[in-house]
This record gives structure tokens, sequence and C-alpha cells, in this order.
């Protein structure tokens, strides 16, 4: 079943040095749910489902070693992105809150399997379903998170960007913008001096030019 997406747990540098992210994370912080009415973002999350996900394997050396594999076999693979590498913390579980590694062309796959709500070249990769309710926003207490991405429209309404945007934000400026109306990836890597988010947070921002210069794409 592993750990809902809009329950959190806080926010620790600390939750990427700990010998298990997951048990960081479950131990040290209080547990919130969006059923509270209020917004708490975390890490954690994607943590704790990654260690979930581990049990689902046998507990042994071979199961570890499925473990490991899975994410390309049932991800990566399928839509041609292999050239990602994934930490793993010391107690074995993907680090998946961050520490993926990849160029820009197979972040741009990922962002396009969003788009064509987890379908590729015929095979459904990801259910259409999850990608809808994932990208949907938690909670209106705090309407710019969605379940692991942002919703930049939301997050920052003084930029009128008019359309949904789907986000997902490294912490030194990367990010991956999904935006369905436009039938438009945009990846952007690279260490960002300053506020990164100043490329579409404000009004009249690069990111506000280049939609509305776009024709909307029916889908």
């Amino acid at each position: 079943v592993g750990q809902p997406l809009d329950e959190t747990f806080g926010s620790s540098y600390d939750l990427w040095a700990a010998h298990s992210s997951a048990a960081y994370a479950l131990e040290g912080f209080p547990r919130h749910s969006s059923q509270d009415g209020e917004f708490y973002y975390s890490s954690a999350n994607s943590n704790l489902n990654s260690r979930e996900l581990r049990y689902t394997f046998a507990d042994d050396a071979q199961g570890l070693a499925e473990y490991l594999e899975y994410p390309w076999q049932a991800l990566f693979a399928p839509i041609g992105a292999t050239s990602f590498a994934c930490e793993v913390d010391p107690a074995s579980t993907f680090v998946f809150s961050s520490f993926c590694y990849a160029p820009a062309r197979d972040y741009m796959k990922i962002g396009q399997l969003i788009l064509q709500k987890g379908s590729w070249e015929g095979e459904q990769i990801i259910p259409a379903g999850w990608i809808e309710s994932t990208t949907r926003v938690v909670s209106e207490s705090d309407p710019g998170y969605a379940m692991g991405w942002w919703r930049q429209e939301r997050l920052y309404p003084q930029a009128e960007l008019d359309t949904p945007v789907i986000s997902a934000v490294g912490v030194q400026g990367q990010y991956t913008l999904v935006i369905p109306e436009h039938d438009l990836v945009i990846v952007r890597l690279g260490l960002a001096e300053g506020r990164s988010t100043a490329w579409w947070k404000r009004s009249g921002s690069p990111l506000k030019v280049l939609l509305d210069s776009l024709p909307s794409t029916p889908r």
C-alpha cells in the first residue's frame, strides 16, 4: 500500500544523512494528513514509499537485487530513460525524494510520460488514474502542491500563468515542467544562483511570455 503522499512528516536535511531516511522520518517527525485541513511540505513521503516498495521483495540478497533493479525494469527502461542513476541510503533504500541523476533528455521523457497520462508507445506504463490523482492539488490550505508534484499556477498566482503547470523542482534550480494545454515539456538542469523560481513566479515572467505566445493544443 505504501505511505499516502498527502501525509507529511516535516523536513530536515538530516533526513538525507540518516542511516535509514525512512526510519528517521517515521520516528523523528510528527505525522499530519491533508484531512487535518493544514498543509506541511515534506520530502519524507517518497522515502517512506521507497521502503514500502522494498518490503514487497524477499528479505534476502536476491530480493534486494530485484528491488534495486525494479525502477529500471518498471519505469526507466520502458520509456528509454536508461541513464538514470539513483542513490540509496546506507540501509539500501532508494532516496527517491532526491538524488536521481540523468541528462535532460531522460528527464524530458519522464515529463512526456506525465503529459501522456502514463502511456508510452501504446503501453500503459503508469495507470492514467494515478497520474491524474497525484498531479491534483492536495489541499486548498496550500494549493501549490500536489502529491509529489508542484502546481506552479497555484503556487504563484501573481504570475498569471492561467493554465496548469505541473512541475518537479530540484533544490538548486533544476526543474521539469509539464504543461498539458500546450502539449509541452520544459527541462532545465544546472545550478541556479539566487532564486531559481524567478523564471516563472512574477508577473511578466519569461514562462508567462512563452505560454502566451503558444496556441492551445486540444488533448
